[in-house]
């Protein structure tokens, strides 16, 4: 799971961020995988699918959520971005409400 100075991060602090993002149900999934730090080869043999689908995956919901990759991902669900997004939920990407 996530261990970068914040505290875990629950199914519940996830969906608080990344319901803004229109993700479908798979792209939920899999991105909360990769947000706890599960590895791409993990998710696809988790799923029985390949790692291009995952990454396929992967792709679509960093542009969905207008990151460039996993770091700027991740930090999505730091403390601050989670008070942010509990506080009002916007259907703007996050880069709009800096």
């Amino acid at each position: 799971m996530m261990n970068n100075g914040s505290r875990e991060l629950t199914k519940d602090r996830y969906l608080a961020v990344a319901a803004a993002f229109g993700l479908t149900k798979r792209e939920l999934e899999i991105g909360y995988l990769k947000a706890s730090g599960c590895s791409n080869r993990y998710i696809a043999d988790l799923y029985g699918i390949s790692l291009q689908t995952v990454k396929h995956h992967v792709t679509h919901i960093y542009e969905k959520a207008w990151v460039p990759g996993k770091r700027e991902f991740m930090g999505l669900f730091s403390e601050s971005w989670s008070h942010t997004f509990s506080l009002k939920k916007s259907p703007l990407p996050p880069i709009f409400l800096v």
